[in-house]
């Protein structure tokens, strides 16, 4: 691991520490999405990384669930978050239904930690976040590389359940590569009572 600005990240990361170094963080859509939030109970970080919206939802919710199934990050998420109590970390990645896999790196990224993306393996479990049986969920942000379509209907019965507020990044070039098509996403929270909110850059806020 390597420290940034009082975060940890990976020692092969080379675009997030830089990023983060230079004061893009992503936080500002975090700060859009929260501004449609009406309880502050639980609130899902699916694709934690290394803790950075974990870090600041915290200190919005009563709890926040992190999903980060790579070992390296969640190491890095551990240590970030290690004295922040109202966080609790998952090795586990959200989908649609109970699987295995492994991570795999595009070529292009490779010193973007986090930028690794599902691929079928052995080496963490896929869970939907219905068999959690949450009750109090009201907010959910999902950056997992194109597996998005698929952890929403993995959290179908959640969603309709708590009608929490979703953020999504939604970047053609990710979610193409595990086979969504542009829409789909918008279109199974429409069937939800969902609607796009706002977008900024890749990533799409809906409410019900």
């Amino acid at each position: 691991m390597k420290e940034s600005k009082g975060l940890w990240f990976p020692d092969k990361d080379k675009f997030m520490v830089s990023q983060y170094a230079q004061g893009y963080t992503q936080l500002g859509t975090l700060e859009k999405a929260l501004t449609y939030v009406t309880n502050f109970r639980t609130a899902i970080d699916g694709g934690a990384f290394i803790g950075l919206f974990s870090l600041e939802m915290a200190k919005q919710f009563d709890v926040v669930l992190a999903f980060e199934p790579g070992s390296i990050t969640r190491e890095c998420l551990r240590k970030n978050t290690d004295n922040t109590r109202n966080i609790f970390i998952y090795d586990r990645a959200l989908g649609e239904k109970f699987e295995r896999a492994s991570q795999d790196q595009d070529d292009r990224w490779e010193g973007n930690t986090g930028g690794r993306y599902l691929v079928p393996g052995n080496d963490f479990e896929v869970i939907p976040l219905d068999c959690l049986g949450l009750n109090n969920i009201d907010f959910i942000k999902l950056d997992i590389e194109g597996y998005e379509l698929f952890a929403l209907r993995g959290a179908q019965k959640t969603i309709e359940r708590c009608k929490p507020v979703i953020v999504c990044e939604e970047k053609p070039r990710i979610y193409e590569r595990q086979g969504v098509m542009k829409g789909q996403i918008g279109n199974f929270l429409s069937s939800l009572g969902y609607k796009q909110v706002s977008k900024i850059k890749g990533d799409i806020i809906y409410c019900p």
